[in-house]
């Protein structure tokens, strides 16, 4: 029987400095996936894919902040 292998999961800071790489190409994608052992196929759909959506980076949304106090807001105002 075969075993299966588990994906592995890249943080995203790994992508973000593998994206700017291969776009700025400062390196080529050999050189990019020899530094950081990744897959020339995976490193181009990263590249593709911050190519086609750039807004993507900036559209997540943050969680409103919680209230400190509100009884020293209140009596403030």
């Amino acid at each position: 029987m075969s075993e299966s292998k588990e994906r592995k999961v890249h943080k995203p800071e790994l992508k973000a400095i593998v994206d700017l790489e291969a776009v700025r190409g400062v390196k080529t994608i050999s050189e990019i996936m020899q530094s950081y052992g990744l897959h020339p196929v995976l490193v181009e759909q990263w590249k593709k894919e911050i190519i086609a959506s750039p807004s993507a980076l900036f559209e997540t949304k943050r969680d409103p902040k919680p209230a400190k106090n509100n009884k020293a807001e209140e009596e403030r105002l």
